[in-house]
């Protein structure tokens, strides 16, 4: 018995499977296949030849062939192709660590500690050696050698003093300079409160003088200004702007947001506070002469040479002539 198979029953089957399958439609002698594929099965055209010697063997081998073609056919068909699996997402790396922001190097003190020691031991090396010269001891020679090497070692320690000077007048104007932002910053702020932070202003006044009072409290609890760090004068501007907020009667959210707040020493009890020995703060100033040159209206700032002093008439112009001063 043979049957007829189309290209819609060999669809999805491979080249081996095809050719089992068409040899196995050939020998469908119970018409298993036709019955798998719904066909009908026909008589050959030529009757079949003689069984050969184990021809059950074959036959049965043959039919076997077809079954498993036949369930390979029915399961390409009715399976569905299983998806591919994803390939799993790598972790994100994690972040490098930001390296810590470290302080700006201070330049060392060119002035030894002992400064004064060394000239009190130079010019009585000099003594020394000019009596021993009026004593007939050693020669005007040996003299003027001595005398040159203490001139020379007292030129010395004047650079070191004039060096460290220069570099201290320059921080302090980059210190006034600082404060200045600072205190124009909060001026901004008092402005869109309502409030005019002008120095010549009356509410300016009140806000300065409350600047140097908690400048004063800060410093008595051991919070100072340094080159780099304006932690006195920052808080007592931050404190000032507060209080001057509160008394009259504006919003406080007007107010600046606080900065971290400075390290407070553990209370206990303190010897009393000797205010001559404070430093000076760029907050703690009071108001600075108004004396004026004709040609030049900085004459005064130019002729004060203390830079504490300086530092407290800077504080006392406007944001407009401090920048105009410190900028020419």
């Amino acid at each position: 018995m043979t049957i007829d198979l189309n290209d819609d029953d060999l669809r999805g089957l491979s080249a081996a499977e095809r050719e089992a399958l068409l040899q196995a439609a050939e020998d469908d002698a119970d018409g298993d296949i036709a019955e798998a594929f719904g066909k009908t099965a026909g008589t050959a055209a030529e009757a079949p030849a003689p069984a050969a010697p184990g021809g059950d063997e074959a036959e049965t081998d043959a039919e076997e062939d077809a079954a498993a073609a036949a369930a390979a056919a029915t399961a390409a068909t009715a399976a569905p192709a299983a998806p591919a699996l994803a390939p799993a997402a790598e972790p994100a790396p994690a972040p490098a660590p930001e390296a810590p922001e470290e302080p700006a190097p201070t330049a060392p003190r060119a002035t030894p500690d002992d400064i004064e020691d060394q000239r009190k031991a130079l010019n009585a090396r000099e003594d020394e050696s000019l009596q021993k010269l009026m004593d007939g001891e050693i020669t005007p020679e040996e003299h003027g050698k001595v005398k040159a090497e203490v001139r020379a070692g007292l030129d010395k320690l004047l650079l070191a003093e004039a060096t460290d000077r220069a570099a201290a007048e320059a921080d302090m104007r980059v210190m006034v300079r600082q404060y200045a932002t600072d205190r124009a910053s909060t001026a901004k702020d008092a402005k869109a409160a309502g409030l005019d932070y002008s120095p010549t202003s009356d509410a300016g006044k009140e806000f300065d003088g409350l600047v140097a009072m908690f400048s004063k409290e800060l410093l008595g609890r051991g919070i100072a200004d340094t080159p780099g760090n304006l932690a006195n004068s920052k808080e007592a501007l931050r404190q000032a702007h507060q209080v001057m907020l509160m008394r009259h009667g504006k919003a406080a959210s007007a107010a600046p947001a606080a900065p971290a707040a400075a390290p407070v020493p553990a209370k206990g009890p303190r010897p009393p506070v000797n205010r001559s020995e404070l430093p000076t703060t760029l907050a703690n100033t009071p108001a600075a002469a108004d004396a004026s040159v004709a040609g030049n209206k900085f004459a005064h700032l130019d002729a004060i040479e203390n830079p504490a002093e300086l530092e407290r008439a800077l504080a006392r112009l406007t944001p407009a002539e401090q920048e105009e001063y410190l900028g020419a």
